[in-house]
């Protein structure tokens, strides 16, 4: 099991709001003392314009953060879904 410390997460969408135990720079980025595999967070997204079905959603989320060692390491997930 990886452990981060110095953690940093960013997400790229319309964010409403945030949930878990961390500090808030702002709606779209979290920082946490340290992350491990039994920690979680969860975002609400938005999205205020009219949606066309014929389209894909993309989100996208970066996780920064320093392994215990000294190491720098980036987590990106890349999410497509289907709009209903």
């Amino acid at each position: 099991m990886t452990f981060g410390i110095l953690t940093a997460k960013r997400i790229r969408s319309q964010v409403a709001d945030n949930f878990g135990n961390f500090n808030i720079q702002n709606v779209t980025n979290l920082e946490l003392a340290d992350i491990n595999s039994d920690k979680a967070f969860g975002t609400l997204l938005k999205y205020n314009d009219k949606l066309n079905k014929k389209t894909d959603a993309y989100i996208q989320c970066a996780l920064l953060y320093m392994i215990l060692i000294g190491q720098c390491r980036v987590h990106n997930q890349h999410e497509m879904t289907d709009l209903i």
